[in-house]
């Protein structure tokens, strides 16, 4: 799978305006990855943290006769939100899949949500 482009618009509170380019992309599991995710994670979750090790293993322990995917967005090259779209496996049954979505709190404002959302329903489409 290919990465996805867009431009997104900023309008600044001082009336000023540019774009900025943000890039969906699939998950490597590397430890950039890794470690960028559990930064976003845990910006969500302060009072749950996750450690590199934690999120690494909760990803590789899935069974692989499972549908899972998990995408990342990038701005400037650094992981600003994650996704994951999978079979629910405790509770399997065909056709129903979790999508769980992660943006850091200072990129809420760009519609990252949306995007990522719009991106998983394409690839369930496949």
């Amino acid at each position: 799978m290919s990465n996805i482009t867009f431009i997104k618009l900023i309008e600044l509170k001082n009336q000023k305006e540019y774009l900025t380019m943000f890039t969906i992309r699939p998950f490597q599991k590397t430890d950039t990855d890794y470690e960028a995710i559990a930064v976003v994670r845990n910006a969500i979750w302060p009072d749950d943290l996750f450690s590199v090790d934690e999120l690494r293993y909760q990803y590789e322990i899935v069974d692989p006769k499972y549908f899972y995917k998990r995408f990342v967005v990038t701005m400037d090259e650094q992981i600003v939100a994650f996704a994951d779209c999978h079979e629910v496996w405790w509770s399997y049954s065909a056709g129903k899949y979790r999508i769980k979505i992660q943006v850091q709190p200072d990129y809420e404002r760009y519609e990252l949500t949306s995007r990522l959302y719009e991106h998983l329903m394409l690839i369930l489409q496949e």
